[in-house]
């Protein structure tokens, strides 16, 4: 036995279909083995414990989160009488896909948050199964999100791109300069432009462009807002400069494009 700790790629490039969502309880003093042949197990934890699986031997702490997958037998030895919030859920099969997530993590001062979200989406499971699914599915992001030291990046490109392609959707109505998103995800203006060329494979100003077309083609397909109003919900508040930003990415007018679709 070792105490490395397990990892699983988690595919979450779809929601969850839930089995159960419920409270279990085990122990006092009893060791237990057992595992699922189709589901995901997520348990969180409010008791001491140790858990045994893979070849790795665990402790288990108040404030824990486990994740196991199917096919996958876990021994517990329970010391005090344990119950736990608990979800049995299926995931797509997507080969070697997905986010790489540790079996057991500590979730810090996160767990109070990470635990209420699932014990209210327990609660409403038999009521409502699919808004509970969505909640689990929010949960397990929140658990991928917090990537290990030495496992393989949740995110592809490197934190001031992430951070400033964050920025950028959230005040695209706005007026963007480079110079400003440097100095808000903390680098210099030609440190940004250097990462997010190489992660993005176009220019700042570029990217943004390309969003703002991206939504406003939404915007005028699927919506009736007056033309001006879109321009000004991407930030190109001169109608004659909206017009050529159309043009030029879509090869026709902003009325063109309302009427096409």
């Amino acid at each position: 036995m070792t105490d490395a700790i397990p990892q699983w790629r988690v595919p979450l490039s779809a929601r969850p279909a839930v089995a159960l969502m419920a409270v279990g309880v085990h122990g006092p003093n009893l060791t237990e083995r057992f595992g699922s042949t189709r589901h995901w197990w997520l348990h969180l934890y409010r008791y001491t414990a140790r858990m045994r699986l893979a070849g790795a031997e665990l402790p288990i702490r108040p404030g824990c989160v486990s994740l196991i997958p199917p096919g996958v037998e876990v021994e517990y030895d329970f010391g005090e009488r344990a119950t736990h919030l608990c979800a049995h859920f299926t995931l797509p099969d997507v080969g070697e896909e997905g986010i790489v997530v540790p079996a057991l993590q500590d979730l810090g001062d996160d767990f109070p948050r990470v635990y209420a979200a699932l014990e209210e989406a327990a609660g409403g499971f038999a009521a409502n199964p699919v808004r509970a699914e969505v909640r689990l599915w929010d949960i397990l992001w929140q658990i991928a999100d917090r990537t290990p030291p030495h496992a393989p990046p949740v995110h592809p490109h490197p934190a001031p791109v992430e951070r400033a392609r964050q920025i950028i959707e959230l005040r695209l109505g706005e007026a963007l300069s480079v110079k400003a998103l440097a100095a808000e995800v903390g680098v210099s203006h030609n440190h940004l432009t250097r990462l997010f060329h190489a992660a993005v494979g176009d220019t700042v100003i570029g990217y943004i462009r390309q969003r703002r077309v991206q939504r406003a083609r939404h915007l005028l397909e699927h919506t009736t807002l007056p033309i001006k109003t879109v321009a000004a919900q991407v930030g190109v508040e001169d109608p004659r400069l909206f017009y050529k930003l159309i043009r030029a990415h879509l090869g026709c007018s902003p009325r063109q494009v309302r009427h096409r679709a």
